[in-house]
């Protein structure tokens, strides 16, 4: 599908879904989970994917908090086809893949949609910092892609007051860990390579956005905080 006919939009929370993988960690999906709900973000639906969680650890966490959908595998499948799971059970038009080790900011989810508006954004990469660093210490401001073929983190182990953090700007791509992609863009491209399963999947879609004539863009008023575990 050429740029000139996708369409933008004005979305809002009520568009969003945000899906979260999780396996075995309890203590940090419910720090994750009462972030979502104290932001006041209140996305349409948050679904959590339990990837085979011992005794279903995950599923009894997540159904602790009304209104939280939860998919159960019964046995571990991975990171990328759990959050293909998710994704795909999602009917909104933007989804955003969020780590159970991240939490979330106040209005982080209206700043990061209002990047939609333009029809060429399949992606938006919030700004993520370190949780429990120190020194407000950078994980991403999106991907880059340097000239000897490296693909990483932009801004990564950098302090917050980088211009990483202050400007927004068209990146390589978005961490796994709190991406928010627009659905369409996902169906044409085909969500996340399951072969890659935990680690690259994420680069791997965004050069096939890329690819498919999808931009990403990095927006730092999106503050989300990541243990980096």
């Amino acid at each position: 599908m050429p740029p000139e006919n996708r369409e933008g939009g004005r979305f809002s929370t009520a568009d969003l879904a945000v899906v979260i993988p999780s396996h075995s960690q309890v203590a940090s999906l419910e720090t994750c989970l009462k972030s979502l709900r104290e932001s006041g973000g209140n996305p349409a639906r948050i679904i959590v994917v339990d990837d085979g969680s011992v005794d279903a650890a995950v599923s009894r966490c997540a159904g602790a908090f009304g209104g939280v959908c939860v998919l159960r595998n019964e046995q571990p499948i991975g990171f990328a086809r759990a959050a293909n799971l998710g994704m795909k059970c999602a009917d909104s038009p933007v989804i955003q893949l969020l780590n159970d080790d991240a939490r979330v900011t106040e209005g982080w989810a209206d700043k990061a949609l209002v990047a939609f508006r333009d029809p060429r954004v399949g992606a938006v990469a919030p700004l993520v910092m370190v949780d429990g660093g120190s020194s407000g210490e950078l994980d991403s401001a999106g991907d880059r892609f340097t000239l000897a073929g490296i693909v990483g983190k932009r801004g990564h182990g950098r302090p917050s007051r980088g211009t990483e953090s202050r400007t927004g700007r068209w990146v390589l791509g978005a961490s796994a860990s709190s991406a928010f992609y627009r659905r369409a863009a996902l169906e044409q491209v085909g969500f996340l390579d399951e072969s890659f399963g935990a680690y690259f999947e994420d680069v791997d879609l965004s050069l096939r956005l890329n690819r498919a004539g999808w931009r990403v863009w990095h927006e730092p008023s999106s503050l989300v905080y990541h243990r980096v575990s």
